[in-house]
């Protein structure tokens, strides 16, 4: 219920930004599989996004380069 609640306060600012938003639809289980739905379409939106920009999203970050 505060989930919900907090997700409607948030779509009410982007709503006065201007700006669009959407909801994950999560499974009712346990935590650990909507865990592991919301990670898996957050993993899904950057990879979409990333190609989208022309970017590799399996590339090595600076932090991760040799030195």
């Amino acid at each position: 219920v505060a989930a919900r609640r907090a997700a409607a306060a948030l779509h009410a600012l982007a709503r006065e930004l201007g700006l669009r938003s959407s909801s994950v639809d999560v499974p009712e289980s346990s935590a650990l599989a909507r865990f592991g739905a919301a990670a898996a379409f957050g993993e899904y939106t950057a990879a979409y996004l990333a190609f989208g920009l022309g970017l590799d999203p399996g590339a090595r970050g600076p932090a991760e380069l040799a030195h």
